[in-house]
């Protein structure tokens, strides 16, 4: 089962960092957190030396837009499942891998362009890489510090038995199950319903307060939620025991609609809803 478009939010200092992974898969050996971590702190530091066009800043920029994330690469071929499909080759049995193929696969990334699109890139199995900001994050990850104390390691090559191995160990490859693949299309179908639901209330012009119930069944806001195919809503309630390989990702009772906007009301658990304008809010019965 392919998702697409999951987009990662960054957590505490790197809150104001979102990244957007294209065609996740439940094949995927690395949890997209730890893989969306690393990347928005890449992201900091170009941010940070964004006026500085040295050749090194460039590698960094070009490495993070075309070739560090196999996901999605080339959307084309396999529903950008082309690299991917490259790494997990990697891992097959009686392989023999660089520190740094092995280091790039335990944190999701994408091992088959070291050496071709990726260029001297660093071992990392000594000394922290001060001078080199990028290659300080990479250095400083459990999974390098992991690999760089292994003694499966000799001559700086792993073997892919070994690799997964010291992975299992670690719990560094935890592939997506059922239960995480719902819960990956539930933050993707909260995070459709958010500019809809702006939207929506931008062009209400009612004094009374909204609340979930009312809304998941106002014709009104059904139909901005429709329009492109977006968010499907059933009429009633009456297929709500229909299996869920038989609902489309994005399809939802009135109920789950409901408990959607439940969510998203509470500036609790949810930043976006805290940031939009008061007369916005106002709208809406108070959650706490």
């Amino acid at each position: 089962m392919i998702i697409g478009k999951y987009v990662y939010k960054g957590k505490g200092y790197y809150k104001d960092c979102e990244h957007l992974f294209e065609y996740i898969d439940n094949d995927r050996k690395v949890d997209i957190n730890t893989t969306g971590e690393l990347i928005c702190k890449i992201k900091r530091w170009l941010n940070f030396f964004s006026k500085n066009k040295s050749k090194y800043l460039q590698d960094w920029n070009n490495y993070l837009n075309f070739y560090l994330i196999a996901d999605g690469i080339n959307p084309h071929i396999d529903k950008g499942q082309y690299y991917v499909k490259k790494n997990y080759k990697l891992l097959e049995d009686n392989k023999l891998l660089t520190y740094n193929e092995a280091l790039f696969l335990l944190l999701g990334l994408n091992a088959h362009e070291l050496g071709r699109k990726i260029i001297d890139f660093p071992v990392l199995d000594g000394d922290e890489p001060i001078a080199k900001p990028f290659e300080m994050e990479f250095w400083r990850t459990p999974q390098n510090q992991a690999l760089k104390a292994s003694a499966f390691v000799v001559n700086g090559k792993i073997t892919s038995k070994n690799l997964k191995l010291l992975a299992d160990a670690n719990g560094f490859f935890t592939e997506l199950k059922s239960t995480n693949l719902k819960t990956v299309q539930k933050t993707k179908n909260r995070t459709t319903i958010q500019p809809v639901l702006l939207e929506f209330l931008e062009q209400s012009t009612r004094s009374e307060k909204y609340n979930p119930n009312e809304l998941k069944s106002n014709t009104r806001f059904i139909k901005l939620l429709l329009k492109d195919n977006k968010i499907i809503v059933t009429e009633t309630n009456e297929d709500a025991n229909k299996k869920s390989n038989d609902r489309k990702p994005n399809e939802m009772t009135p109920t789950t609609l409901a408990n959607h906007l439940t969510v998203i009301f509470k500036c609790s658990k949810t930043e976006w809803w805290a940031e939009q304008d008061k007369s916005i809010r106002d709208k809406v019965k108070k959650y706490q």
